[in-house]
């Protein structure tokens, strides 16, 4: 059975059930905070079953006078021979994070991969919140004996006991280990037929550590003994299994080979960042400068669920549900094209990136693409091949806005033509302190004009017209906005377009027609290919055809008149121009009345 308690000047047992209602979520007058918690304390300490789920909800606040709340939470324990498994929901991105640490320190004994705080910082969160909990709720029920004993975390005592989902961890090998068997509560015992498998990094840093650190964070607020040899040991322990991981690297640059060395990267990170901020929770006091502080270090430290994760959080924008949406569709359109993907020609050496010697196509036609497709949407944009012209565009709000309002400093030339996104994300991990106020990398550091920060994507015109429908789809859209605008969290279907223009417009300037060297004149082919494929889009179409037949509205600011009940935005004068040109063959005759020239280029 389950017991209600709401709580404001009074706590009030509202009934026995499972369902809440809005209802128990409000209260008059004060927060009697700490009633509440004694009201938990006694519950626990009265009730006569053996296994004990104890649910708060609450923001935290207490505004009912002394005593406060912390007068009983240092009287919470678990009662002998009960198993107590606390679930702490915060609501409000004020609520008091150090509470929830030390209740579940003092009173919890269950499963130790229960995180120490589930937080909802606003009104949407909450059902998404005790969805989180329901999801960790089973393994909290079932308890389990081993028939040898061993260690939660080295360094404490030896324990048999476990709960679904822990781990164990033994000093002997496994081939010196007794026959296992397992017993649920005081039923039979069952032999295990154990094999032996080693262990990942992955699993190491996703499971094993963070069980580690809970345990230890819990020890630390009890002021109980923390060992702080399991740091020496979770240290070597990483280090043998990253010797072994980099020595089977492969040192090519395909898609395998590049996720491979992502990973390295990743896990480095990931381990450093779990240290710190664990001996930084455990060993200094009063370090973090406030609660959102705290909760990122706990939240990330210790066993979680990836929902709450604070920087998913803070997603706007594109957010990971629709990249997951767009990423389903992207899949079956390449699935659709990918016997027409592996008919093309393999890139040429002046299709790739002059860096990574890798392209676009030549990731399309990787055998293990799935790899890339199966990351989150941050690590696809950092490791998925983008090869375009560099280009050193200063970081502007205006041009974020509108990109018809870039401005492009310059353009690579020979050897540089064509690059590559991978260049600028390696060159930042490599030279994190090393960046420009711009996001800008340099090749090369005796010359200025080798410094670039985004890449315009370009597409060959042998592959045009099979990758088309990639293309103009929402990932590669994203893509293309990441390269260009430097932003992740958005999609900005015009980016790319006019990145083309401004690229185009940049070029035919800098290089007139009479002595225009080859490399600018691959460049405009390429441009031109790739614009090609937007043509056929409605509010272009739209633009174009009201250009050709009102050109005095097509060249507003923004018209007076409605086009199919939307107004025309010319954002600069390079866009009707670069439509202009590359519509050229069917509008020039009917254009000769308004003095439009095209560029003869």
């Amino acid at each position: 059975y389950t017991k209600i308690f709401a709580f404001g000047d009074h706590i009030n047992l509202k009934r026995e059930g499972t369902a809440l209602t809005q209802e128990d979520f409000t209260s008059d007058g004060t927060n009697d905070l700490t009633g509440a918690l004694r009201t938990v304390r006694e519950e626990v300490e009265k009730c006569k079953e053996k296994y004990v789920r104890v649910f708060i909800i609450a923001d935290g606040a207490h505004d009912h006078g002394p005593p406060h709340p912390e007068s009983e939470i240092c009287k919470m324990r678990a009662p002998e021979g009960k198993t107590v498994s606390v679930f702490v929901m915060g609501l409000g991105p004020a609520f008091p994070v150090q509470n929830s640490i030390d209740i579940r320190s003092n009173l919890h004994n269950g499963n130790a991969n229960i995180p120490f705080l589930f937080w909802a910082q606003c009104d949407e969160d909450i059902v998404g919140q005790l969805s989180a909990i329901g999801e960790v709720l089973e393994s909290s029920l079932i308890k389990m004996k081993l028939s040898i004993e061993g260690f939660h975390v080295p360094g404490l005592e030896k324990r048999s006991e476990l709960h679904l989902g822990e781990w164990l961890y033994f000093e002997e090998a496994p081939e010196e280990l007794p026959q296992l068997c397992l017993s649920l509560d005081d039923g039979e015992a069952v032999t295990l037929n154990v094999k032996s498998e080693p262990a990942t990094l992955g699993h190491l840093l996703k499971d094993l550590f963070r069980q580690w650190n809970s345990i230890l964070i819990q020890q630390h607020r009890r002021k109980s003994i923390v060992p702080h040899s399991t740091f020496d040991l979770m240290e070597s322990i990483y280090t043998y299994y990253m010797r072994e991981l980099k020595s089977s690297l492969p040192t090519s640059n395909d898609i395998k080979s590049r996720m491979g060395r992502k990973h390295v990267r990743a896990y480095e990170m990931e381990f450093r960042t779990l240290m710190n901020q664990s001996k930084k929770v455990i060993s200094i006091e009063g370090q973090y400068h406030d609660e959102l502080e705290l909760a990122e270090s706990i939240l990330r430290s210790t066993v979680t669920n990836r929902k709450y994760d604070t920087r998913n959080l803070k997603l706007r924008g594109h957010n990971q549900d629709e990249y997951e949406e767009d990423m389903k569709e992207f899949k079956k359109l390449y699935e659709q094209i990918k016997p027409k993907i592996m008919t093309l020609d393999a890139p040429s050496p002046d299709d790739c990136c002059r860096v990574t010697i890798t392209s676009t196509l030549q990731d399309l036609q990787d055998p293990n693409i799935h790899l890339m497709f199966n990351e989150n949407k941050y690590e696809f944009l950092k490791c998925f091949t983008m090869t375009g012209i560099p280009v050193y565009v200063p970081v502007r709000d205006a041009s974020q806005i509108n990109p018809w309002t870039l401005v492009i400093k310059h353009i690579l030339v020979t050897p540089f033509t064509i690059l590559s996104q991978l260049v600028i994300e390696e060159s930042a991990n490599v030279n994190k302190g090393n960046l420009g106020e711009d996001k800008d990398v340099i090749l090369q550091q005796d010359n200025e004009k080798t410094r670039f920060n985004a890449i315009v994507p370009i597409v060959p015109a042998s592959a045009a017209e099979v990758l088309k429908p990639l293309v103009k789809s929402n990932v590669y859209a994203m893509l293309a906005t990441f390269c260009i605008l430097k932003n992740p969290h958005i999609i900005d279907f015009n980016a790319h377009l006019a990145a083309l223009s401004c690229v185009w417009m940049k070029t035919v300037r800098e290089y007139p027609k009479s002595n225009r060297p080859e490399f600018a004149s691959e460049r405009l082919r390429n441009i031109e290919a790739t614009a090609d494929i937007y043509m056929d889009r409605p509010s272009v179409k739209h633009y174009i055809e009201a250009l050709i037949s009102n050109p005095q509205q097509a060249l507003m600011t923004e018209s007076i008149d409605e086009f199919d009940g939307k107004t025309l935005h010319c954002d600069s004068l390079i866009k009707p121009t670069f439509f202009l040109y590359l519509m050229e063959r069917e509008v020039l005759s009917t254009t000769n009345n308004y003095n439009f020239k095209a560029y003869a280029v």
